[in-house]
């Protein structure tokens, strides 16, 4: 499964309150969110495929499909505290595995896909995830009313997401368009009051302060290598208990992140899928794998990792990208290590994972750390 270590940031520069530095008007703010979800809308119709549906000419697909759903939810209180990265929550649904024997009408999504894909054809499969979520962050000290410079922001970040994968039994690419909305509109700050009420927590008072509206774009990419299996490849049953160990490079692009990043991963256990997910990094990272395997009704396994990152731009650290809101003193070079279990019942899976991380900018004060939960179906 994904882990999330992308950061956001938001906020304004000077003391006065949320409602006098308004930017946009109440009915330019509609305008705004009506125009995202117009947007998003019409990217996800573009990448339709036609193969979804029989026609009159084509005779149904007769094999069983399974469509994987997953919500994941993200906390650093599961890893001990409530700063930085504080909370992350995404949905998604993904296609059944496709083979490219199938040779019917498959859209605009993996027709760019085809031509970018360094994945041999020859046993070749692919498939597409949709996703929408919601990012935030918030300071270590959240009693302070006024902007606190030397830590992280108040920040949020809403977003949908576009994903196309390939696989074959030895290496996989994986593919990822964002867009969201950066700032107030992301409806962090509700969000984030409304749970600490519920939990009966500290109040959150410096949400006057985060980063202003800001349209979210970014691409990424990343590759795994099956450096080795135990299975050799072959559909994993609940008898077979073996292990395998994956490694993978990829980087992203855009204003909500950009950066490059090199990683490895060890899994023990059963019934496992073809490949394991790497570090989630929230909007910009690939969503995690729940799997599905009608051989191994009942299946576990064990997950140790290892990542090294180069960020080169991150809102939470450089602010908005046209205006001078924040600008921590970020690290070139970070280091992260992540572990966890997974186990599946049927169509049922539930992963827990927990992350760690060096510091993410020289002023912090405490290490990159948060926790992970994916709750998946397969229908």
């Amino acid at each position: 499964m994904r882990h999330i270590q992308q950061q956001y940031c938001f906020f304004n520069t000077n003391s006065r309150s949320y409602s006098e530095q308004k930017l946009y008007t109440d009915g330019e703010m509609g305008n705004m969110r009506t125009f995202f979800l117009i947007v998003m809308t019409l990217a996800i119709y573009m990448t339709q495929p036609a193969y979804c549906f029989a026609t009159e000419n084509q005779e149904p697909v007769k094999e069983e499909k399974h469509y994987p759903v997953s919500i994941v939810f993200e906390n650093d209180l599961i890893g001990g505290t409530d700063e930085g990265y504080t909370n992350g929550f995404i949905m998604s649904i993904s296609d059944p595995w496709r083979k490219e024997s199938d040779k019917k009408e498959q859209g605009l999504i993996f027709n760019l896909g085809d031509k970018l894909t360094v994945i041999p054809t020859e046993g070749r499969e692919k498939r597409r995830t949709f996703a929408f979520g919601q990012a935030m962050l918030t300071p270590a000290d959240l009693e302070e009313k006024e902007y606190i410079e030397d830590d992280w922001p108040y920040a949020g970040l809403l977003f949908g997401r576009i994903i196309w994968s390939y696989q074959n039994d030895k290496e996989a690419d994986v593919f990822g368009i964002l867009m969201g909305i950066i700032g107030p509109s992301s409806q962090a700050d509700t969000t984030q009051i409304w749970v600490h009420e519920q939990i009966d927590s500290e109040k959150p008072e410096g949400w006057d302060n985060q980063l202003k509206d800001e349209f979210a774009l970014n691409i990424s990419y990343e590759h795994k290598w099956k450096l080795y299996d135990s299975f050799k490849g072959k559909i994993h049953s609940a008898s077979d208990m073996g292990w395998d160990f994956t490694s993978y490079a990829g980087g992203s692009l855009g204003n909500v992140m950009t950066d490059a990043h090199v990683g490895g991963i060890i899994r023990f256990g059963t019934g496992v899928n073809l490949f394991p997910s790497t570090i989630y990094r929230s909007g910009v990272g690939a969503l995690p794998d729940i799997g599905y395997n009608p051989k191994a009704p009942f299946a576990y396994y064990f997950l140790l990792g290892l990542e090294g990152q180069s960020i080169f731009h991150s809102f939470a650290m450089d602010g908005n990208t046209f205006e001078n809101t924040h600008d921590l003193d970020r690290e070139l070079f970070t280091a992260s290590s992540f572990g966890g279990i997974g186990v599946g019942y049927k169509r049922f899976r539930l992963n827990i994972f927990s992350v760690r991380g060096t510091k993410r900018f020289k002023e912090q004060g405490s290490k990159h750390r948060y926790g992970s939960i994916t709750l998946g179906w397969i229908f």
